[in-house]
């Protein structure tokens, strides 16, 4: 199942003639306000790095982010990936501590807490900086795309957006046309397309197997 574009990310940086990751301000703020993060929230945001030396310092940005809402979660790592950012602290700490890769050790599950707007974003600003059309990316350690990027189809409101979307294409006749996002990255349906394959191959040589040894006796 297909979730049409939201118009933002890809969809507004055509919009204003940029990509993704030259968003205007007025237009991320708009983004960002629409789900409860203020402008203001990232010019008060400061950790104190100094005292950890933990990766990237996820153990002092963990401590500092409980005290904030799931949307300001991810929007202080998409703000981080606006600005360039390592990919480990920009990306990959998001989906270890409250996303994808969440593994109930530390940090917060936001899992099916986070608008299909917000993630959607996220997503496009990993594909775009860091995997940039593979299915994984290296830094010290290789990371599958399907474990990093946020499942859409999780979101709270992601079966009114789908309707709303679907409405929306078809008032306007444009269904044909308009861009469609996958609600799991396209990894992870790869991936399980070739475990039905290599099932249904095993299935196949067992009921071989078990023909000729009934032939024998």
């Amino acid at each position: 199942m297909a979730i049409f574009a939201l118009p933002t990310a890809a969809a507004i940086g055509a919009s204003i003639g940029k990509s993704v990751t030259s968003l205007g301000t007025d237009a991320l703020n708009s983004i960002l306000s629409k789900n409860g993060v203020s402008p203001s929230f990232f010019s008060t945001f400061k950790f104190l790095s100094f005292l950890d030396n933990s990766t990237s310092q996820w153990k002092s940005r963990l401590a500092t982010l409980r005290n904030y809402t799931p949307e300001q979660r991810i929007s202080f790592y998409i703000s981080k990936m606006m600005e360039n950012g390592p990919f480990h602290g920009s990306c990959v700490q998001y989906a270890e501590l409250f996303g994808t890769a969440y593994d109930g050790k530390s940090g917060l599950d936001d899992r099916g807490k986070v608008s299909v707007e917000l993630l959607e974003v996220f997503n496009t600003l990993a594909d775009e900086k860091y995997f940039k059309g593979k299915e994984s990316a290296v830094d010290g350690h290789t990371y599958p795309r399907n474990r990093i990027l946020n499942r859409l189809d999780l979101a709270p409101d992601y079966m009114q957006v789908l309707q709303q979307r679907q409405a929306a294409s078809i008032n306007t006749g444009t269904r044909g046309n308009q861009q469609t996002i996958k609600p799991t990255p396209e990894g992870t349906e790869k991936n399980n397309t070739m475990i039905y394959v290599g099932i249904g191959f095993l299935v196949v040589i067992v009921a071989v197997i078990l023909i000729s040894q009934r032939k024998k006796s």
